[in-house]
């Protein structure tokens, strides 16, 4: 099942690179944009009912109430999904003169209702597989979630642009996708619920509902920054970037960012990792076991980092033209830019090592909360004031700082309470060390480009081999001690979900 998440992020990778091929830079473009709307209005229309699942089902003994906490968390986010869609759809041609794209208000206001109704049916989705995780199974819901939902779309949205769709047919196939998912999902629920005892659940008398919104409600906030935070550069540059340019520029942006998006699993799998460990050291009180593991993690994050972060700069221009015609000349060099920007604003976060899991693990709920949206607010204000001026350069940049004040933020944080920092002479010497080695790399594949792009490919993966090999040999053997054991052995189980 790990490899079949692995494999689903993949086929995503894949999708952007064959949608903005097939369909576009527009497009996709506004396909992208609205993608990020429905996001952020799911966070809206869930309210928190993913999260109050894992809540309330776990710990209870009665199946009737169980059925029941499932009852609301698919009623509530599919009811007011449904609401918000149709409302927008009756709405959508007041609503396309807002969007920048040269395909027309009248278009636009056809994507918008077709796409619209991907709100419930999304909302539908999170709440099946939600209660799924909630009986602690996981691997059914990774396949269903990342790897089937990402290849039926992959697979709708070329099958109907070479049936003749070459306009809406990105938007239908999104659709029909997340519908199959779904049932899917329910069919996955009816293996561990009752699908009768959910449809016949009875309203409950004891405040089960209005504990599950209260529940709900705290963690709609703290989603709801983490969506804004990478969808607001999609949508600040359609806005602020007029005609057809503001469409393309959204799928620059969304095509830069997925290439760097790639380095960002370095970081996410030890968030992933050190977060339980956090936890179960903070009751043992081993504040010098979770010191040990806080140093390992971001010594071997930042050496990983580092020579990847390296291949991504040699093969930018490559990627981007592997996006389609729409990238050459000025629109190619500014895309490598934001790459290059994105790929530095991520070391960055790299170096100051998985602080945001671990500053909610150690008891203090509210910072995470307090710091994404700070990061949040950052974002926005230099979004209004940098897009204007310098478009996508603006965009990542403004991204870059918004992210990193929530970083920073959480790193401040946890050595004021708890005195942990990472830094030390051994993460010097590998972080010097790695980037002497991803120096090597760079001339070695420089070199090697030289004979054309096949040898550069050869040398890429040749070279950029050896030195993963070398740089993570050197971070694991120093002063590996109880950490790297600890972190080797959580990393082995990967994420569940």
């Amino acid at each position: 099942m790990i490899f079949l998440g692995r494999l689903g992020a993949v086929v995503e990778i894949l999708s952007v690179f064959l949608f903005t091929r097939l369909y576009g830079a527009e497009t996709f473009g506004i396909f992208t944009l609205f993608w990020g709307y429905v996001l952020i209005l799911m966070v809206v229309c869930g309210t928190g009912m993913t999260m109050a699942l894992q809540r309330f089902v776990p710990g209870e003994t009665s199946e009737a109430r169980i059925h029941r906490a499932v009852r609301y968390a698919l009623l509530i986010p599919v009811g007011i999904g449904l609401g918000i869609a149709a409302v927008i759809a009756l709405l959508a041609d007041e609503i396309a003169p807002f969007f920048n794209a040269g395909a027309g208000p009248e278009t636009v206001a056809n994507f918008i209702r077709i796409y619209v109704w991907t709100i419930p049916i999304m909302g539908l989705v999170e709440s099946l597989t939600a209660a799924i995780r909630a009986r602690h199974v996981f691997g059914p819901e990774v396949k269903i979630r990342i790897f089937y939902e990402q290849s039926l779309r992959l697979l709708g949205g070329v099958g109907f642009y070479y049936l003749g769709y070459t306009v809406y047919g990105l938007f239908v196939s999104h659709l029909i996708a997340l519908g199959l998912v779904a049932v899917l999902a329910l069919r996955l629920v009816s293996r561990h619920y009752s699908v009768a005892m959910i449809l016949r659940s009875a309203a409950d008398g004891t405040g089960m509902l209005r504990d599950m919104i209260q529940f709900g409600g705290v963690m709609v906030l703290p989603e709801l920054s983490r969506k804004l935070q990478g969808n607001l550069p999609l949508i600040f540059l359609n806005a602020l970037i007029p005609g057809a340019a503001g469409a393309v520029a959204v799928t620059a942006y969304a095509v830069a960012r997925k290439i760097v998006s790639a380095l960002q699993v370095i970081r996410e799998s030890f968030e992933y990792v050190l977060a339980p460990i956090a936890t179960a050291e903070r009751r043992k009180g081993e504040a010098g076991e979770l010191q040990e593991i806080f140093s390992f993690a971001t010594r071997l994050m930042s050496t990983v980092f580092i020579p990847a972060a390296t291949l991504v700069y040699l093969f930018r221009l490559e990627l981007l033209r592997a996006a389609g015609e729409d990238f050459q000349g000025a629109m190619l060099a500014t895309a490598s830019v934001v790459i290059v920007i994105l790929t530095v604003g991520r070391f960055l976060e790299v170096l100051v090592g998985p602080t945001n899991s671990v500053i909610a693990m150690v008891g203090r709920y509210r910072l995470p909360l307090i710091n994404a949206v700070a990061g949040a607010m950052t974002t926005v204000v230099l979004l209004a004031f940098l897009v204007p001026v310098h478009g996508l350069i603006g965009a990542a940049i403004s991204v870059v700082i918004g992210t990193n004040v929530t970083s920073l933020l959480a790193f401040m944080e946890l050595y004021k309470l708890r005195g942990l920092q990472p830094y030390n002479r051994t993460m010097a010497v590998t972080t010097l060390s790695a980037f002497l080695l991803s120096g090597i790399l760079y001339v070695f594949v420089s070199g090697a480009a030289a004979f054309g792009l096949g040898a550069k490919l050869a040398a890429g993966v040749l070279g950029g081999g050896l030195v993963f090999f070398v740089v993570v040999r050197l971070a694991m053997t120093a002063d590996r001690g109880r950490a790297g054991k600890t972190l080797s052995a959580a990393a082995d189980t990967g994420p569940q979900s």
